[in-house]
């Protein structure tokens, strides 16, 4: 084949091609499906670390057909099993400490809940739930809330199995800062409370059915129905920013670095007095006691290493310098017990007139003996002359002072044994 006829051959198959495409119809073209785009990086569930541990084990009861006592504490114990918990260490503390986030006692002081944190500070949360029987003396049962930090709990006014506590907003799982109310039978969340100024810094109950709280750079004070805690809240000004709270028969008291407001109840209201009380140095209260509404008088406790001021018929003393901030309020004896931050000492201030007892009490010399701080101090109206005490690395006493020169120890648990001589 010489050269003219090799093109001539070219032509003719190139000619054909085009004229087989020019005749074709568009709806008759192969469609080509475009490459599959294929992505090295996956999209990774959003975890909670699992910190501490919660287990339980099948253990036969000594008479499950006898009868039970009906107390608070049965509503959630866990019958026929026995339980092992392990706190979640609190990272940014150099002795590691549990990292509990909360502590309640019912009305009938038989049931303690203690929260703790899942996780981590600063990372996804999770918040475990952990029920001490306190007549048995015995972890009862527990359970958690998954991708929720809660905190500061109380038990409701209107159910002994529900609690309310404050939810911390987690950009992880898009948790925002509010109120909720919890049911510890059916282990959720039941009703829930938007903060939209912020994240909520105080709250309180007042036993009948009313919740306050505050938040953080804000000077509002909300007031909500606990069973109806997602109905728009009512708010009074205060002259306090971000306001500690606490409440006592008709006296509603906020109090901050800028002093004391006190609230009355006026025809349904809430009616500031006119003075704003300001303490006579520096200073920020983390807690407050209403311990006579008379008068008023009040005790304001600061943080560790703070100072413990009293404040009574318009004027201040103040009472113990370097306390924990960990205090509790017996009406019945009308004894206000303050733990001093050296040694955890409890100091005894015989109210109203806050004179101090003597001696301070070291519920920590009693045996078993230990080296931790307190971490809460409870107590319910129906407990007589005793308190419920939880150390900073999760261990939970029952201390009886029937006799204020003797005290006892009983155990209710022991989650960790660091501190113990």
């Amino acid at each position: 084949m010489d050269k003219k006829q090799f093109i001539f051959l070219v032509l003719s198959v190139v000619f054909t091609f085009c004229g087989t495409l020019k005749s074709a119809s568009p709806g008759n073209l192969p469609k080509l499906a475009p490459p599959p785009i294929v992505s090295q990086w996956k999209k990774e569930e959003i975890r909670v670390s699992e910190t501490g541990e919660f287990s339980s084990i099948d253990l036969p009861e000594k008479d499950p057909s006898g009868k039970k006592k009906r107390n608070t504490a049965s509503l959630v114990s866990a019958r026929g099993k026995k339980f092992f918990w392990r706190p979640s260490p609190q990272l940014s503390s150099a002795i590691r400490t549990a990292d509990l986030t909360g502590a309640a006692i019912s009305a009938d002081g038989s049931l303690v809940v203690v929260t703790e944190r899942i996780g981590g500070e600063g990372k996804p949360n999770s918040t475990r739930f952990l029920f001490f029987d306190v007549p048995n003396r015995r972890l009862a049962g527990g359970f958690t809330l998954p991708r929720t930090l809660i905190s500061s709990i109380a038990f409701s006014p209107h159910s002994n199995s529900e609690i309310v506590g404050i939810r911390h907003a987690d950009t992880h799982f898009k948790e925002k800062n509010g109120i909720v109310r919890i049911d510890l039978v059916s282990k959720r969340i039941v009703d829930s409370l938007e903060a939209s100024s912020g994240k909520v810094s105080s709250f309180v109950t007042d036993g009948k059915g009313k919740i306050f709280f505050s938040a953080e750079n804000s000077s509002l004070i909300f007031e909500a129905e606990v069973e109806t805690l997602s109905a728009n809240p009512s708010a009074v000004k205060s002259r306090i920013t971000s306001p500690e709270l606490c409440i006592a028969g008709e006296l509603l008291i906020a109090s901050g670095k800028e002093g004391i407001e006190v609230f009355r109840k006026d025809h349904g209201r809430w009616i500031a007095d006119e003075k704003l009380f300001t303490f006579p140095e520096p200073f920020h209260p983390f807690s407050c006691s209403v311990v006579d509404t008379s008068a008023p008088a009040i005790c304001f406790a600061g943080t560790n290493e703070g100072d413990l001021w009293y404040f009574r018929k318009g004027s201040f003393r103040k009472l113990k310098e370097k306390i924990s901030g960990i205090h509790l309020w017996d009406p019945a004896q009308k004894i206000f017990f303050a733990e001093i931050s050296a040694n955890s000492r409890i100091a005894l201030f015989q109210m109203p007139d806050g004179a101090e007892n003597a001696k301070p009490v070291t519920p920590n010399r009693l045996k078993p003996a230990n080296r931790n701080s307190s971490w809460a101090l409870l107590r319910a109206p129906a407990m007589k002359d005793q308190m419920v005490q939880i150390d900073n690395r999760g261990n939970v006493f029952l201390l009886d002072y029937s006799k204020v020169s003797r005290w006892k120890k009983y155990v209710i648990y022991i989650a960790d044994r660091a501190g113990f001589r």
